[in-house]
């Protein structure tokens, strides 16, 4: 059958379309990124990156390979459902047996542990940096938290010493720079309160929020702020009705923020393997990567940073473009010494000019009233041009819903300058400090140059899709609603598939005949028309596939199948 000059390939029999890893993909850049030079991509599938999931139970699965160590099993697979699995499959599983459940970096490699005190006796803190210290692993995935839905009252008393494992996580990611923590924001959205939902406290790792495939908020999704008014979540990413490996060689769905967590540490996978391509196999710091995601990420919800989406929903290849290019710097300021200064050269046609500071504030060990302020060392960022000086977004813990201003923010160890349609020019970028522990202050500043161009970000090159199948379709900087039409031979003519919103399900019409010149054309409101530069496939497939078995021998045995028509 294989043979045959009408057969293109041959896969297992599709699971489910509405659960898939491989839209996760496709919304924040994975699917792009893994493509061929050829196709625009980068060819990454993180290879050589090392991670540590701590979760429930990790089983075998095919799609892990030899690719995943489990170093602890002590929690029923039943129990969880088959989480850790999950979790690991979105991260680095391999699709065999299902294409669309492939994670984000199928070649990375795996340490399992379960989160919560273990036999060994140890918090999972300590656990991290023993796995760091005997395997080097530079990411840290934990999809888990704590649930106050049956206790809503614990929430006006919650500080940032109520747990102790909130302080060592801070202390760990101090002195292990390179370990980055990937933390799920949590599921208490729809609980006892919206705002103010939050289900960690500790101030150095990476928070995710959970959006749908079209990219709205779950309403489950935990949210800011924390009790002294910090940013919560830092950003988000797509996890809802996530198709992932389970035990038993299966796959399924689940969904919330710990299915959008581990597709936000997938792909820090993949921008920390081009990192290390660049610089001689170093690994990234933390502060690094959570600056170059937050700082690329695209805005949603209010302008600037809020509770409900933090700094937006992550675009992978942005932060590998700011990476690549170089617009970053990492430094440190000592205690008591003059604001560190930076010249930065804006080029023409720029939409927005944004800069960001992160660095892994150091911890006080004492114990912390409700809404006491948890920041330790206040950096504060500022950019001058021409005379004028903008300061960093600050929100208003008191008043939760309203936008961003711009103003000293003496609360978060994340702090973003935005500044809309910049002058070309020569920028000068400032980073003042009141240091009150250590002697000296290290952090990461970068910046971006976001120029708002049309541009197709799913479907992908080279894809295949069959008639009456949904395509997710994402694009970019487009106005308002848009005209969505499809052709079948490379764009000389066109069949309208009606209006789309900018992240949309387009179904390929169920007449569509075979080809491998399908390309998609847009146009929105302002008249503005976007046409994909490269092909996909649109090709039927058999149904009914059914194989009959031979009596004696396998010459007997028969595969029929319904004629695609």
């Amino acid at each position: 059958l294989a043979a045959q000059e009408w057969t293109q390939f041959i896969t297992p029999k599709d699971a489910p379309k509405e659960l898939a890893n491989y839209w996760g993909a496709r919304l924040h850049g994975a699917a792009q990124l893994r493509l061929p030079y050829s196709l625009g991509g980068l060819q990454l599938t993180g290879k050589g990156v090392k991670v540590g999931v701590w979760d429930g139970n990790v089983g075998s699965h095919v799609d892990y390979g030899d690719r995943v160590q489990r170093l602890e099993f002590e929690m029923d697979l039943k129990s969880t459902e088959a989480h850790g699995m999950h979790v690991t499959g979105t991260i680095a599983g391999a699709g065999l047996l299902d294409f669309r459940a492939r994670g984000m970096a199928p070649e990375a490699e795996v340490w399992t542990s379960n989160f919560n005190v273990s036999s060994n006796g140890k918090i999972v803190p300590l656990e991290m940096f023993e796995v760091w210290q005997a395997h080097k692993i530079s990411l840290t995935n934990n999809s888990y938290g704590l649930s106050y839905r049956s206790i809503c009252e614990a929430y006006n008393s919650l500080s940032y010493s109520t747990y102790s494992s909130e302080a060592a996580i801070d202390i760990l990611s101090a002195d292990v720079p390179t370990l980055t923590h990937v933390f799920a924001a949590g599921n208490e959205g729809a609980y006892c309160k919206s705002l103010g939902s939050i289900t960690h406290r500790a101030k150095n790792p990476i928070y995710v929020g959970n959006v749908t495939h079209l990219e709205g908020l779950d309403a489950s999704s935990s949210r800011g702020p924390s009790d002294d008014g910090r940013l919560y979540p830092t950003i988000c990413a797509r996890g809802f009705s996530v198709y992932s490996t389970l035990d038993d060689q299966r796959y399924g769905g689940m969904s919330g923020t710990s299915m959008a967590c581990p597709t936000v540490t997938g792909h820090l996978a993949l921008l920390t393997e081009r990192y290390k391509m660049l610089n001689g196999n170093a690994i990234p710091t933390n502060d690094l990567l959570k600056a170059l995601i937050a700082n690329t990420a695209r805005d949603e919800g209010r302008e600037g940073p809020d509770y409900e989406y933090g700094y937006g929903v992550i675009e992978t290849p942005e932060a590998i473009k700011a990476m690549e290019s170089k617009w970053y710097k990492q430094d440190q300021i000592k205690i008591g010494e003059a604001a560190k200064q930076y010249e930065i050269e804006v080029p023409k046609g720029v939409d927005e000019l944004r800069v960001m500071l992160v660095w892994n504030d150091p911890v006080a060990i004492k114990s912390y009233a409700y809404g006491e302020k948890a920041l330790i060392n206040d950096l504060d960022l500022t950019v001058q041009y021409n005379g004028q000086t903008t300061q960093a977004w600050v929100l208003d813990k008191d008043q939760p819903t309203l936008p961003a201003t711009r103003g000293k923010n003496d609360i978060d160890n994340i702090e973003q300058v935005l500044i809309s349609s910049p002058a070309a020019g020569k920028y000068k970028i400032n980073v003042a400090a009141d240091i009150k522990q250590g002697g000296k202050q290290p952090f990461a500043l970068t910046w971006y140059f976001a120029k708002k161009v049309p541009e197709f970000v799913s479907p992908v090159p080279s894809e295949t899709y069959r008639p009456s199948e949904y395509i997710l379709l994402n694009v970019k900087n487009m106005l308002g609603r848009l005209n969505v039409e499809l052709s079948y031979d490379g764009g000389k003519s066109f069949v309208n598939l009606g209006e789309k919103t900018k992240h949309a399900l387009v179904t390929i019409p169920e007449d569509a005949k075979p080809t491998n010149e399908a390309i998609l054309r847009v146009t929105d409101e302002a008249a503005n028309v976007l046409i994909m530069q490269r092909p996909f496939t649109i090709m039927g497939q058999p149904s009914d596939v059914e194989l009959i078995e031979g009596e004696c021998t396998n010459d007997d045995w028969k595969l029929t199948w319904k004629e695609v028509s």
